[in-house]
């Protein structure tokens, strides 16, 4: 008897010493926003623990975490909490595609959208499914939020590997690598990881940054007087010569060049260094 008394103690004590935690029923997640909990006789050990836990938790917390808080002897007092990211609810209702990106902006610090099972969220937005800038408000129990949202959605795009000066140097391509970026703007960005040789970078652009067209300038590929190689298509057939321009080059420029064997004058577009294109 005395045993079961003493059991039924230690039980008890240990039970209310027990780092307990409570998280609201639902948790919208706005990018990286903290998760908020309630924590009641826990150490500052389980406390990072279950901070570390909650930085990529999606879904039903307990189900994903079970096995990692009871490891830690921490106890979650609500099980049927989940959390959702507030991403993939505005992706669902205005059909942005599924590997597009929504960014959240906030004048003041963005902070995690919580309720209990019986609230929902209504979420208002014109042309959301669009690429660019936008509103978005969020209504929860009739209290308004407002955000500013950007669509983006991915390419691939020429990033700097390297800091590339300002000079007048064409662009090593050792320095720039090709990348899955996000924007809202693909036309602005260069994309062409075999012509990036072929400019110079009009200001300083640090590692890792993406590299719009205005960026950069073109550089002389063909210099007058300077024999360059030119690729005659004609009836689906390709012939190579050579020929003397009669003016400097960037690329895509249309120039005139001489046929060094019969001085004949043509039109070509510059495709290269040294190297031109005749479409007859």
């Amino acid at each position: 008897m005395f045993k079961l008394i003493l059991l039924t103690f230690i039980t008890s004590f240990s039970y209310a010493n027990s780092c307990e935690i409570s998280l609201a029923q639902k948790n919208y997640r706005v990018e990286n926003s903290e998760i908020p909990y309630e924590s009641q006789n826990c150490n500052r050990s389980q406390l990072e623990i279950l901070n570390e836990m909650l930085i990529s938790a999606r879904g039903n917390f307990y189900l994903n975490h079970s096995r990692d808080l009871k490891q830690n002897d921490i106890n979650l007092l609500t099980k049927d909490s989940v959390i959702i990211d507030l991403e993939d609810i505005v992706k669902t209702q205005f059909t942005i595609q599924d590997d597009w990106k929504v960014n959240f902006k906030s004048r003041s610090p963005i902070k995690t959208l919580q309720t209990d099972n019986l609230t929902t969220i209504e979420l208002m937005c014109n042309e959301c499914n669009k690429l660019g800038h936008n509103k978005l408000k969020v209504s929860v129990d009739g209290v308004a939020k407002w955000f500013e949202i950007i669509v983006q959605k991915p390419i691939k795009a020429i990033v700097a590997k390297n800091e590339i000066g300002l000079n007048f140097k064409s662009i090593n391509t050792n320095n720039v690598e090709e990348k899955t970026i996000y924007t809202t703007d693909e036309k602005a960005v260069f994309k062409n990881l075999e012509e990036i040789a072929f400019y110079k970078s009009n200001k300083i652009i640090s590692p890792g940054e993406t590299i719009n067209k205005r960026d950069l300038s073109p550089i002389n590929l063909v210099s007058f007087g300077v024999p360059v190689k030119v690729i005659l298509n004609t009836n689906g057939i390709k012939l190579t010569g050579q020929a003397l321009p009669m003016s400097t080059g960037k690329l895509q420029d249309f120039i005139k060049v001489k046929n060094i064997k019969t001085n004949k004058v043509f039109t070509a577009k510059v495709i290269g260094l040294n190297e031109v294109k005749v479409d007859l």
